[in-house]
C-alpha cells in the first residue's frame, strides 16, 4: 500500500494548529512563572533564617549524640563498666 499523502490545505491547517498550541503553551508557562515570582518571599534570608537556626541546633544535637554513642561503643569494647543504664 502506498502511504496516504496529506493535502496542502490539511498540512497548512495542522501548522496553524501547532502555532496556536505553542503560543498557548508559552502564555501558560509565562503565567505560571509570574505566579511563582509573586508568591516567593521578598526577603528569602528573613524567611529562612529561623529554619536555618533550627537546623543548626538539631545538627549540633545530632553531633553530640553521635559523639556519645562513639564513646559508649569504645567503653564497651574496652570492657569498662557502663553506668547510667
Amino acid at each position: 500500500m502506498a502511504p496516504i499523502r496529506a493535502s496542502a490545505s490539511s498540512t497548512r491547517r495542522r501548522a496553524e494548529i501547532n502555532i496556536a498550541n505553542n503560543a498557548e503553551l508559552r502564555a501558560n508557562s509565562q503565567s505560571i512563572l509570574a505566579t511563582i515570582r509573586e508568591s516567593r518571599p521578598k526577603n528569602t534570608t528573613g524567611a529562612y533564617k529561623p529554619k536555618q537556626k533550627e537546623f543548626k541546633v538539631s545538627k549540633l544535637a545530632g553531633r553530640q549524640i553521635e559523639d556519645w554513642l562513639i564513646q559508649l561503643i569504645l567503653a564497651i569494647l574496652r570492657g569498662e563498666a557502663i553506668s547510667g543504664w
